[in-house]
């Protein structure tokens, strides 16, 4: 853990190195996120990860990209998990029906 020094000459830097309660600025290492983070780069690099992630790429990340690009739909408008779950579900369908309405305008499919 780094811990600034208690006393600085310079007073412009003492204020920088103290909270706002007057208390020693301080920073810490979270070993166990460390380890974790670590353990999740492994997986990664991994060869059956990086399968895992490419397929995610095309299984996953297209239909938010739709949701962003074609529906305007950035951020929710209500707060709450079950008002959330409800938004996301209508615009979910709303993806829906688009793919609808391109498989039924197009005979060939």
């Amino acid at each position: 853990m780094y811990r600034a020094i208690k006393h600085f000459e310079n007073p412009i830097r003492q204020a920088l190195a103290t909270t706002l309660k007057g208390n020693q600025r301080q920073i810490s290492i979270n070993w166990k996120w460390e380890y974790f983070k670590n353990e999740a780069k492994e997986q990664l690099s991994s060869e059956v990860g990086q399968q895992i992630y490419a397929q995610r790429k095309i299984d996953v990340e297209p239909i938010f990209a739709n949701l962003k690009t074609h529906l305007s739909f950035n951020r929710f408008s209500v707060s709450g998990l079950t008002d959330t779950c409800n938004e996301v579900g209508i615009a979910l369908m709303a993806n829906n029906m688009a793919k609808l309405s391109m498989l039924f305008a197009d005979p060939e499919g």
